[in-house]
C-alpha cells in the first residue's frame, strides 16, 4: 500500500522544479517534476506528496479536509489502541 500526504507549498524554487511544502509545521522540499504547468499561483495551495514528489494538486479546502480526515482516523486509532490496553488485549 503506498500512502501519499497532504502539504501545503509555501514556496516554488526559482526553476520551478522544486517547492517548500509545509507538513503541520515540518517543512521539507519537494520535487514538482510530476505536476503540470507549476507557477507561483500553487502557493497556499496543497500537493499530495508520495517519496518526495508531489503527485496532485490540491485546492486548499482538499488539503484541508484531506488532514482533517487524517486528524479524526488517528485520535479514533488512538481510543482503539488505549482500549485494548485498557482490557489487556
Amino acid at each position: 500500500m503506498c500512502l501519499a500526504i497532504p502539504g501545503k507549498i509555501i514556496k516554488i524554487s526559482d526553476d520551478k522544479k522544486a517547492a517548500t511544502v509545509d507538513f503541520g509545521g515540518v517543512k521539507q522540499e519537494v520535487r514538482l517534476d510530476l505536476l503540470y504547468g507549476v507557477d507561483d499561483f500553487m502557493i497556499g495551495n496543497y500537493v499530495l506528496v508520495h517519496v518526495g514528489y508531489a503527485i496532485q494538486l490540491m485546492s486548499q479546502q482538499e488539503g484541508k479536509e484531506t488532514l482533517k480526515l487524517f486528524s479524526e482516523y488517528a485520535d479514533a486509532l488512538e481510543k482503539e489502541l488505549q482500549g485494548e490496553s485498557e482490557h489487556g488485549i
